[in-house]
C-alpha cells in the first residue's frame, strides 16, 4: 500500500435508494470512518434492479480503496436468482467486513386471531395454502426468509408481492394479508402501537430491543434462524493491506457509542474479519440457493 493512502475522498456505493436502513447505516459508518481515513467518506446512492446496478457499478471499478460497496444479504442470492447477474460474487469482490446482522419478526394484525406462532403454524397445517403472506417482491431478502420458515415448518401459504415493506404493512393492517415478515425497524411503529402482534423473532435467542418477542426456534420450529446482515466490500484485486486497513478502521468505528447505539436497534453489529465474512458470504449463497429450488421460484 502507497504510504499516502487514501489521497482522495473514498465512495461507499449503496445499491438502493436513500432514506432506508441500509443507506442510514451506510452514512454512519462513512462518517465515522472519515476522521479514521484522514479523508471523506462520501456515500453514493445507485438503485436499480434490485441492487445489481449499483453492486456492478463497484465491481467494476478500479481496485484501488477508493470505491467500496455497502451490501446486504440480497448480495448472496443474485446469483441464483438474477439471470442478469453474470458475476461470481467470490471472485468479483473482497469482503472487508460484516458490520451488522439483523434478525426478521413475523408480524400479524393486531386484530388477528392468532395469539403466537404455534398457533398459526396449526392453521396452516389445517388449511395449506389459504393464508396469504406479503413480501416487497419475489426473491427479496424477506420473500426468501419467510419462505425458509414455511419449509422448515412444513406448511405452505400464498405469496402476494407488493412494491415495497410499507405497502405490505398496509396491506397486513387492511386484512388483505394475514402474515408478514420484516426486520424490526420497519415494523416496531406497528408493534409497539398495538396495530401490528409480533408472534416471533428469527434470531437465535430474543432480542435486546424488545425481548418479549419470542424466537421462532421456541416457538415450534427448533433450530430456525434466518438474518440480513450489511456488510462492506471492495472490487477484487484491491491489495491486501489497502483491505487489512480498511478492516481495521470499519472494527474500530463500530465500536463506536453512537454506532452501536444505531445498529443494535435492528440487530446486533458485527465486526468480522474479511476471512469469516467471506465463509458467510458462501453460506448464504448456498442456504439461498436451497429455498429458491425447493419453493420453484424462477429466476428473473
Amino acid at each position: 500500500m502507497a504510504a499516502e493512502w487514501p489521497e482522495r475522498t473514498l465512495r461507499v456505493v449503496v445499491p438502493y435508494g436513500p432514506g432506508g436502513v441500509t443507506d442510514n447505516m451506510a452514512r454512519l459508518l462513512a462518517n465515522k470512518l472519515t476522521p479514521r481515513l484522514g479523508q471523506s467518506v462520501v456515500v453514493e446512492n445507485r438503485a436499480g434492479a434490485g441492487g445489481i446496478i449499483g453492486t456492478e457499478n463497484v465491481i467494476r471499478s478500479q481496485p484501488d480503496g477508493y470505491s467500496l460497496l455497502f451490501a446486504t444479504v440480497t448480495l448472496s442470492v443474485y446469483p441464483s436468482f438474477n439471470s442478469n447477474f453474470t458475476y461470481d460474487i467470490h471472485k468479483a469482490l473482497q469482503p472487508i467486513s460484516i458490520v451488522a446482522s439483523a434478525p426478521y419478526v413475523i408480524m400479524v394484525a393486531g386484530r388477528s386471531p392468532f395469539q403466537n406462532l404455534q398457533q398459526l403454524i396449526d392453521h396452516a397445517k389445517q388449511n395449506p395454502g389459504k393464508l396469504n403472506f406479503g413480501s416487497p417482491g419475489v426473491g427479496t431478502s424477506t420473500h426468501l426468509a419467510f419462505e425458509a420458515f414455511l419449509a422448515a415448518a412444513g406448511i405452505k401459504m400464498t405469496h402476494v408481492p407488493y412494491g415495497g415493506s410499507a405497502a405490505v404493512q398496509t396491506a397486513l393492517l387492511s386484512n388483505d394479508l394475514q402474515v408478514m415478515i420484516d426486520t424490526y425497524t420497519g415494523i416496531a411503529g406497528a408493534v409497539e402501537s398495538g396495530q401490528g402482534r409480533a408472534l416471533a423473532i428469527t434470531s437465535d435467542r430474543r432480542a435486546a430491543f424488545n425481548p418479549a418477542i419470542p424466537t421462532v426456534a421456541e416457538s415450534g420450529v427448533p433450530g430456525f434462524t434466518a438474518d440480513t446482515w450489511f456488510g462492506l466490500l471492495a472490487p477484487a484485486g484491491t491489495s491486501a493491506a489497502i483491505v487489512e486497513r480498511l478492516h481495521r478502521e470499519t472494527v474500530e468505528a463500530l465500536k463506536d457509542p453512537q454506532v452501536v447505539e444505531n445498529f443494535s436497534k435492528q440487530g446486533s453489529v458485527v465486526g468480522s474479519t474479511p476471512a469469516q465474512f467471506a465463509t458467510t458470504l458462501a453460506a448464504e449463497q448456498r442456504r439461498w440457493a436451497k429455498v429458491i429450488a425447493d419453493a420453484g421460484i424462477e429466476k428473473q
